[in-house]
């Protein structure tokens, strides 16, 4: 930083703007020498008046309610802090927590598909990557669990038109995992990464959700 660019002192101005506007929010910024920002979640799901005035969202746990902190200390970091900030140093921004129930939630997302598809019952786990560029470009999503369908690959990449052409940054994780779903109800095998199995999705449905469920016994279960 002993030569700063334009870019750095915009970047620096919108942190100072970020600042500035949080002051009453509990955040807690240390000077350092690595130039790192530190991202404080906690929250108190039994006693803590002020965090229940703070969620959104209800949670039904401590467990829950430390995880949707953490999540939103992440979220906000993503949409506020400047991406030249993140990349200052390896690490850039850091996200501390106090539990290790959020750190094993954190750790990988999971995704639960409960009922009307050959998948029902199935826990899939799945990575999201977010790359430099995120949001102007896509984040990569990846099914960690073996999962039989047309369009996801063999190494596990969803082939997913609102992951290609069709993204947008203004499209959130959410709206992603929803079109997955969406994705798993309804197979697109026009579309397909694995031609076999849209082959037999159109052939022999039958025997397509036999054998997807087969593997949903055998790899997520």
């Amino acid at each position: 930083m002993h030569k700063p660019l334009l870019a750095h002192w915009k970047a620096l101005k919108r942190v100072l703007r970020y600042v500035q506007g949080t002051k009453q929010q509990g955040l807690l910024f240390h000077k350092n020498t690595d130039f790192r920002l530190y991202g404080f979640a906690d929250a108190d799901w039994a006693s803590d008046l002020e965090d229940h005035r703070k969620q959104i969202t209800v949670s039904k746990s401590s467990t829950e309610a430390e995880f949707r902190s953490l999540a939103a200390c992440v979220k906000n970091k993503l949409r506020v802090v400047p991406r030249p900030i993140i990349n200052l140093r390896e690490g850039g921004v850091k996200d501390v927590v106090d539990t290790k129930a959020n750190l094993s939630n954190s750790a990988s997302a999971v995704y639960h598909l409960s009922t009307g598809t050959a998948y029902q019952g199935g826990i899939f786990f799945l990575d999201i990557i977010f790359l430099s560029d995120y949001p102007f470009n896509p984040p990569q999503v990846v099914f960690k669990t073996h999962i039989y369908h047309c369009n996801v690959g063999t190494d596990g990449h969803v082939s997913l038109e609102m992951l290609k052409d069709g993204w947008s940054p203004a499209l959130t994780i959410t709206k992603v995992l929803t079109a997955i779903r969406s994705l798993l109800t309804n197979p697109d095998p026009y579309n397909a990464v694995v031609p076999g199995i849209a082959h037999l999705y159109l052939e022999n449905k039958a025997k397509h959700d036999l054998v997807a469920g087969e593997w949903t016994a055998r790899f997520a279960k």
